[in-house]
C-alpha cells in the first residue's frame, strides 16, 4: 500500500460529498482535525496516522481504499458488492472524472437523490413513531370507552333486577344504606 495524494484527497471529497451535505467543515469536525481537508489538499503535508484511522472509524471506510482507491474483497465499507454494483460503480468514477459537465450533472443528481432517501428514511421513522402513538391513544380511548360501556351495562342490569323484584313486591336494595338496613 503506498500513499497517493490525488487519489486520497478524492476520496475525501468523495466522503465529504457524500457524508458531510459537501461541507468540508464539517468533515473537518467529525474527525476532529481543524482544516485538515484545505491543509491536505493545498500543500505537500500527508495527515497522520491518528488523522488517517479516525476517518476510516468516523466513516466506515477501508483504509486501503482512503489512500489507494483500490478496496479489499470487502469492499470500501467492509460491504460485499456485487459484479453489477462494481461495474456501476466503476462507470460512475469514470464520468465522474472525466472532467465534462456530465460529472457535475451526475453528482448533483446523486447528492439530491441520497437527500432523497435520507428523507424518505426519515420521514419513514417519523410515521412509524406517530403510528405507535396512535395506537397508543386509540388503545387508552377504548379503555375508557369499554369501561363506561360496562357502567352502562352494569347500571342498566341493577336497573332491570331492581325493576323485576319491585314488581314482585320486594323491598329493593339500592346501595345508598350504611350496609345494616338503615338509610344513611
Amino acid at each position: 500500500m503506498s500513499w497517493n495524494k490525488d487519489i486520497f484527497i478524492k476520496n475525501i471529497e468523495y466522503l465529504i460529498n457524500a457524508y458531510c451535505n459537501g461541507v468540508a467543515k464539517e468533515f473537518n469536525t467529525r474527525i476532529d482535525q481543524r482544516d485538515a481537508y484545505t491543509r491536505w489538499k493545498k500543500s505537500e503535508v500527508k495527515p497522520n496516522l491518528e488523522a488517517i484511522f479516525t476517518i476510516c472509524e468516523k466513516f466506515g471506510c477501508d483504509l486501503n481504499w482512503l489512500l489507494t482507491g483500490e478496496s479489499t474483497p470487502k469492499g470500501v465499507f467492509g460491504i460485499e458488492f456485487s459484479e453489477q454494483f462494481i461495474e456501476m460503480h466503476k462507470k460512475l468514477e469514470d464520468i465522474l472524472t472525466a472532467g465534462t459537465d456530465y460529472a457535475d450533472t451526475l453528482q448533483q443528481s446523486i447528492n439530491a437523490l441520497y437527500t432523497a432517501v435520507k428523507k424518505e428514511k426519515e420521514s419513514e421513522k417519523d410515521v412509524a413513531s406517530l403510528k405507535k402513538r396512535l395506537r397508543e391513544e386509540i388503545k387508552e380511548e377504548l379503555r375508557e370507552e369499554f369501561r363506561e360501556e360496562a357502567a352502562k351495562l352494569i347500571k342498566n342490569q341493577i336497573n332491570e333486577h331492581q325493576k323485576k323484584f319491585s314488581h314482585k313486591g320486594f323491598a329493593v336494595h339500592t346501595g345508598t344504606d350504611g350496609g345494616d338496613g338503615t338509610e344513611n
